[in-house]
């Protein structure tokens, strides 16, 4: 029998064939950051991170950013997280909390934390309502609402722009693109390069 999770670690990290059929690659397998030229991008390695990174990760880094994920899960980010949740909520995203702090670490110019809605659930010729969790559509708010992210430990003013598009896959590719393109100007990059 296979090793699955080998698999779909080896998927997660691996390259991606952009639009032209170039290969982009990704450091090590299990590499906390992904070789690109250009600011940081970090994102959080929680909640829904194992089935859309790879999207996010091919959408940053064909805009040029360099991606930092948060380090995997560990008793550090947990009691971190332990320490700050507000809110009675389950584990995963509790520990979200401890991988914002752990970005938090890794000096990004931008935090991209979804607030995702939806996702696209296709069965044939039904399409079914696959709603995420209330949590996890309010993990952006509730993180903002219990972390200074744009205050360090020490007290001073952290450079910090946080990206946090509303993404319902469910309602098609115009849609999801419409809610990225307002990042634009904050980027830097075109509304073009967006829609590639």
């Amino acid at each position: 029998l296979p090793d699955l999770f080998e698999e779909r670690e080896q998927l997660l990290w691996g390259p991606y064939a952009s639009k032209a059929g170039e290969r982009r690659e990704a450091q090590e397998e299990g590499s906390t950051q992904i070789s690109t030229k250009g600011r940081r991008v970090g994102i959080p390695r929680a909640l829904h991170f194992y089935e859309f990174f790879p999207y996010w990760k091919a959408f940053f880094s064909a805009l040029g950013f360099e991606v930092a994920v948060s380090d995997p899960t560990n008793r550090h980010l947990i009691h971190e997280a332990s320490e700050r949740a507000a809110v009675e909520a389950c584990f995963p995203v509790k520990v979200a909390l401890g991988h914002i702090i752990n970005l938090l670490e890794k000096e990004i110019d931008y935090l991209f934390v979804p607030s995702m809605i939806t996702t696209h659930n296709e069965t044939g010729q039904d399409k079914q309502n696959s709603y995420l969790c209330p949590y996890v559509q309010s993990w952006p708010y509730m993180m903002r609402s219990v972390l200074n992210l744009w205050e360090t430990p020490e007290g001073q003013r952290r450079e910090l722009t946080l990206l946090e598009p509303h993404v319902s896959f469910q309602l098609g590719r115009k849609a999801v693109e419409k809610e990225l393109v307002q990042f634009a100007p904050v980027l830097k990059v075109s509304i073009k390069a967006i829609k590639k």
